[in-house]
């Protein structure tokens, strides 16, 4: 009964980022265009449908994701927030994604953060989208710099459970290990599909057949 209660939550997540996809976007009220872009994974705000652990739903936002504070941000009465208790979101959905709020682990470290969900059930494929402040060493004359950009990574973390996320990373047998119960199965399935697991789309249909053997 609990499988088939996270099932359905994870359906009607995807049901409900569909639909709030739709929904027109704004610029938040008295925001400087300037100072918004590639911190933010999408600088235009969303309509986006929240869903706390306790299952109040909380509908008719606007959100967006900040990928350099990772900190999901929302309109409220004119002023712009960000979520501070994230600890107590079930999944927010928004511009056709849906996020949660996971621990993980990578390389070594434990911490907690906003995951894109991607695929899967009980093992879930996972995308974490980071940016990083990065300075060109151009100057002008009175050594000013004059070039200040924001560079985006995303990074990918399988999720098994109740488990920490785990940063994938390295080789396809790295991957390969995080799948070892039914590697030979797994193994077997890329051959006959001819699928590269560093591919997105690949590595999505690769997890859900994984999950599918559980079925």
């Amino acid at each position: 009964m609990k499988k088939l209660h996270s099932l359905s939550i994870i359906i009607l997540a995807l049901i409900i980022s569909n639909a709030v996809a739709q929904s027109p976007s704004h610029r938040a009220p008295n925001q400087n265009s300037k100072k918004v872009g590639d911190m933010y994974l999408d600088n235009e705000w969303k309509y986006g449908l929240l869903m706390l652990n306790d299952n109040t739903i909380i509908g008719d936002r606007l959100y967006r994701y900040n990928i350099y504070e990772q900190k999901m941000q929302y309109i409220f009465e004119n002023d712009t927030l960000s979520i501070t208790n994230p600890e107590r979101i079930k999944f927010l959905s928004f511009d056709g994604k849906t996020y949660y709020y996971f621990d993980y682990f990578d390389n070594n470290r434990r911490g907690k953060g906003y995951f894109e969900f991607l695929a899967g059930r009980n093992f879930k494929l996972l995308r974490r989208s980071v940016a990083n402040y990065n300075y060109k060493n151009i100057y002008e004359d009175n050594e000013v710099p004059i070039d200040k950009r924001y560079v985006k990574t995303d990074e990918y973390y399988i999720k098994k459970c109740d488990e920490p996320a785990i940063h994938i990373v390295g080789t396809n047998e790295a991957i390969l290990n995080l799948l070892s119960d039914k590697k030979t199965e797994v193994v077997r399935y890329i051959k006959q599909k001819k699928l590269n697991i560093k591919n997105e789309d690949d590595m999505i249909a690769v997890i859900e057949f994984y999950n599918s053997l559980y079925n």
